[in-house]
């Protein structure tokens, strides 16, 4: 057997996988006018709800688990929960938003969404993400072309005059199941065996990375 059709783990998949998309948005931004707005220590978009794969759910939580941010993480996921949950209306939001997401639903309502965005991600510390490395795909793909005092306004980011590159993962919805809220994440340590097999074939996965998003493995 060689490298091509080599048998992926699920890190070894979902590394593929970010990098494509990482590519996907480098490639897609490099000469964009006008330019992307966003940098370190711009944070206004770590204020709204954040879906993954499973796949994407157990690099968070290796993440977490081998960081020295593992104690810290529960207690501030715990703490976002908590205020999500006061928000009235918060918890059917989320629920709206991921049947949408999945195509199973209607689009939320103005005041579903507004009763969920506004909180900040548990993983964000002094407007940093303590995940970089492991951040979501939608994470990856959210970028702003707009001045960043609308952002910070306009959140959950209605009514942006300039056009935010929010498309990339989208391909990937269709091959694996985005089912899950990130938060918390405890739960997907055993979440990759929902993947598809195809994912962990190099082969095939790398077939589907060109395919879906022209990316070269």
């Amino acid at each position: 057997m060689t490298d091509r059709v080599a048998k992926l783990s699920p890190f070894e998949a979902i590394e593929r996988i970010q990098d494509a998309c990482d590519r996907t948005v480098e490639r897609a931004v490099r000469n964009h006018q006008p330019p992307v707005t966003c940098a370190i220590g711009c944070a206004h978009c770590c204020r709204q709800p954040v879906f993954i794969t499973s796949l994407e759910g157990l690099a968070v939580f290796d993440r977490v688990t081998r960081s020295l941010v593992d104690d810290f993480a529960p207690q501030q996921i715990a703490k976002y929960l908590k205020e999500l949950e006061s928000r009235p209306g918060a918890v059917d939001g989320v629920g709206a938003l991921k049947t949408n997401l999945q195509g199973r639903g209607p689009a939320p309502t103005p005041e579903q969404r507004a009763a969920v965005y506004g909180v900040n991600c548990p993983f964000l510390w002094k407007k940093t993400c303590i995940i970089y490395g492991a951040r979501p795909l939608m994470c990856r793909e959210h970028i702003s072309f707009d001045d960043v005092g609308k952002c910070k306004r306009d959140v959950p980011f209605f009514g942006l005059d300039k056009p935010m590159f929010h498309e990339v993962s989208a391909w990937l919805t269709r091959d694996l199941p985005r089912n899950h809220s990130l938060f918390p994440v405890w739960e997907y340590e055993q979440a990759a065996e929902v993947v598809p097999d195809r994912m962990y074939s190099s082969r095939e996965l790398d077939e589907l990375l060109r395919w879906k998003i022209g990316s070269q493995p």
